[in-house]
């Protein structure tokens, strides 16, 4: 059986619900942990990178192994896939590139 993570911080659920947030009917969620979501919301109002800052210690602690660069570097390879993150980073680029956005679009296309 594929072990479940956590779609906002990566930390794997384990085999009970025991780690599982809450839904605002009391549910227990199906994408987050507790730490991350509670009671149908989010417990923090972050961005992703400003959550890989907040895990990057966490996961030094479970997995000695490993140095800063490397936790870092999987998180941002791993993160943006996540549930949380995927709007995030659309929005994100799109706030980035703002009108470049419509001219590659309308280029691949054949419109400009």
């Amino acid at each position: 059986m594929e072990e479940k993570h956590c779609q906002c911080c990566c930390m794997p659920m384990g085999d009970t619900d025991d780690l599982y947030g809450t839904n605002e009917d009391g549910s227990k969620s199906k994408d987050y942990c507790k730490y991350c979501y509670d009671n149908g919301k989010f417990t923090t109002d972050c961005n992703m990178e400003e959550m890989i800052d907040f895990c990057v210690p966490h996961m030094l602690q479970s997995h000695k192994e490993m140095s800063k660069e490397e936790a870092r570097k999987m998180m941002m390879d791993v993160f943006p896939h996540l549930k949380r993150w995927k709007k995030y980073q659309t929005i994100h680029i799109a706030t980035i590139l703002g009108n470049k956005i419509s001219k590659v679009v309308a280029f691949y296309y054949g419109v400009y």
